[in-house]
């Protein structure tokens, strides 16, 4: 059996209990809500039979009269420097399942610190969280060219906004822990 977590994932202000476990090799995220209802989830991310777990507080709405519910980030490991990761919340059935994009495929994001950089942005702005996949490359005449994706959800359908370019010239240490590791999130940096 792997982890278990504790927190509201339905929106109705009482904790539900998310665990990860293996199933032959394959990680699976199981939801048991308070309310008695259980949903289960393959989660094949990463090189590993199982996957770190925690709460990511993305619809965070400062004063709201009911919390929204927090999705769960879970995390595969991949090779040293790096992982992979995706978000699951639940549908409109309230069944947990990964997010995915328009084509259904399922959503994989990825930290990195080996070139490019790339990783979970959170950005707190007028009482909301805003998460943003980052990169960050070499630019041709120095420095970095650093890309922002602004991510959404429906449920379990992510969009992402259009790619944001900037330049950065800061020391190639700095561009590597603020784009190639999570910044800023629920969750701690995985390269600290």
């Amino acid at each position: 059996m792997g982890s278990t977590i504790h927190g509201d994932i339905d929106g109705d202000t009482h904790n539900d209990t998310v665990t990860e476990y293996s199933i032959g090799g394959v990680p699976h995220v199981h939801a048991q809500l308070f309310t008695g209802g259980q949903s289960d989830a393959a989660v094949q991310i990463g090189n590993a039979d199982h996957v770190q777990i925690s709460f990511e507080d993305f619809d965070h709405s400062l004063g709201a009269a009911t919390p929204p519910p927090v999705a769960v980030l879970a995390i595969g490991a991949t090779s040293a420097g790096s992982a992979v990761f995706s978000f699951l919340t639940l549908t409109t059935h309230y069944c947990i399942m990964p997010w995915h994009i328009a084509n259904g495929t399922m959503f994989v994001g990825r930290i990195s610190q080996q070139g490019p950089y790339s990783g979970l942005m959170c950005d707190g702005a007028a009482g909301h969280v805003y998460y943003s996949l980052t990169s960050a490359e070499p630019a041709s005449g120095g420095g970095f060219t650093v890309t922002t994706q602004l991510m959404h959800h429906n449920f379990t359908l992510l969009t992402l906004d259009a790619a944001q370019t900037s330049h950065s010239t800061d020391p190639d240490s700095t561009v590597k822990h603020q784009y190639g590791d999570f910044s800023n999130c629920n969750h701690a940096p995985l390269f600290p």
